[in-house]
């Protein structure tokens, strides 16, 4: 990276929770901030999430190492969006936050193969990587990618609920209608669903395929990809988004969903108003700091895809991934901040403050909250898989399920319509 092109990339502010936080909420450009001179400074794209568990590692390791971070943090979207602009113009940040496998603009396997991204497979850490996390860190069998989490969604609910109305967490898709019909009958609303931000369906489509799909079709994705299946072919795919709308046609969902924010979710399982919410385990935290007791009001359990509990698969995908610009000029100062990020303490330290579960192996789990602590057995004995979308071949595809997931909430299109449309995603070409 020039000097020229690192102190465009110097005047991005901070969005979101950042702005927010300063007393000022800016929305209408994607930049914010003052202007700043290169100082020397190693440049950082990372998202509004990432900001406090990176900030006490970049200040450790400014202290150890006498270099100075320029860090610029974004809402996600923003940041793959400004990421991909900038990569293609050579005015990217130094290191930045990356997607796992290929299904976002910023994912790995869609900018590796265009010189993008430097190649870290000389790295220490390289080998400690969950094996099942290398198809999508790696390509041709190099790795360009630290993943810091493991990301993982699970259906939250508020423990006090449960008590009061006796339930104990469900294990089958039975037992779930149960728990969601007492819940209902006792004047509560059973599942909160904000789906007035699209990302929010993938959340219970993606908890749910893990089992409707994967536990009985391990290789579905090598089926998808060589063209053996299609999305509408899929008995899993379309009993996954029948089960989403039969809650739906029971009243176990929130009234008009359509209206409602993911953050109104969150704020209703927080208040008592809702009981239960389909989350990332990254995002829990969010819902965390809506409750006067935090973290410890509520509980976690795989939602149950099946009525065979031994048989029920979580997703869990690498998260919170960093990646070196191969073209930036400091690209082996970029490398040694990873190798520091890496260290077994500061990954469990990030992991800590992420409210995830350390994306390494190797590092220990003591750090990981205890309300995650339901989900750690199905990654101890496999039973999980990646998030659906980090498979697929193109951002398109995800895309398409944000959409006609409201599409089938608003009775515009059918399961039938909804798979169609996912498999004339899926052939488009990767970009």
């Amino acid at each position: 990276m020039t000097t020229s092109t690192r102190r465009d990339f110097l005047r991005i502010g901070v969005l979101g929770a950042g702005a927010v936080a300063s007393g000022s909420l800016l929305t209408s450009c994607g930049f914010v901030g003052g202007g700043s001179e290169d100082t020397g400074k190693l440049t950082l794209g990372a998202t509004n999430e990432q900001r406090a568990p990176l900030s006490p590692i970049i200040a450790a390791y400014e202290k150890q190492s006498g270099v100075k971070f320029e860090p610029t943090y974004m809402a996600t979207d923003q940041l793959g969006s400004q990421i991909r602009t900038r990569l293609t113009s050579n005015t990217a940040p130094d290191l930045f936050r990356v997607g796992p496998g290929s299904g976002e603009p910023t994912a790995v396997k869609l900018l590796a193969p265009q010189g993008f991204l430097a190649d870290l497979s000389s790295a220490s850490w390289a080998g400690s990587m969950p094996a099942g996390f290398k198809p999508l860190c790696q390509v041709d069998g190099k790795t360009y990618a630290l993943t810091t989490n493991r990301a993982i969604i699970g259906t939250f609910y508020n423990k006090k609920i449960f008590t009061e109305l006796g339930l104990e967490p469900p294990t089958t898709w039975s037992e779930l209608l149960d728990v969601c019909d007492k819940i209902k009958k006792a004047g509560r609303t059973p599942i909160a669903l904000g789906m007035a931000d699209a990302t929010t369906i993938q959340f219970t489509a993606y908890a749910l395929a893990a089992t409707t799909v994967y536990a009985a079709d391990p290789g579905f994705d090598a089926k998808l990809a060589s063209g053996a299946t299609t999305f509408a072919a899929s008995a899993g795919w379309k009993e996954a988004l029948e089960k989403i709308l039969e809650l739906n046609k029971r009243g176990f969902f929130n009234d008009k969903p359509l209206g409602v924010s993911l953050d109104q979710s969150m704020k209703a399982v927080a208040s008592g108003q809702a009981a239960m919410v389909n989350l990332v385990t990254s995002t829990f935290s969010l819902m965390a700091g809506y409750a006067a007791g935090g973290e410890a009001e509520f509980g976690v359990f795989a939602a149950p895809g099946g009525d065979d509990a031994a048989k029920t698969m979580i997703p869990a995908s690498p998260s919170h991934l960093f990646g070196v610009n191969a073209k930036s000029e400091r690209a082996a100062e970029a490398r040694k901040f990873l190798d520091f990020l890496a260290q077994p303490a500061n990954i469990a330290s990030f992991c800590a403050a992420a409210k995830g579960v350390p994306g390494l192996d190797g590092v220990p789990t003591d750090k990981v909250s205890p309300t995650l602590a339901p989900l750690l057995p199905f990654l101890k004995d496999g039973r999980n898989v990646p998030f659906a979308n980090h498979t697929w071949p193109n951002a398109v595809v995800q895309q398409t399920l944000l959409t006609v997931g409201q599409q089938l909430f608003s009775g515009s299109a059918t399961v039938d319509d909804a798979l169609k449309k996912m498999d004339e995603s899926y052939q488009k070409k990767s970009s």
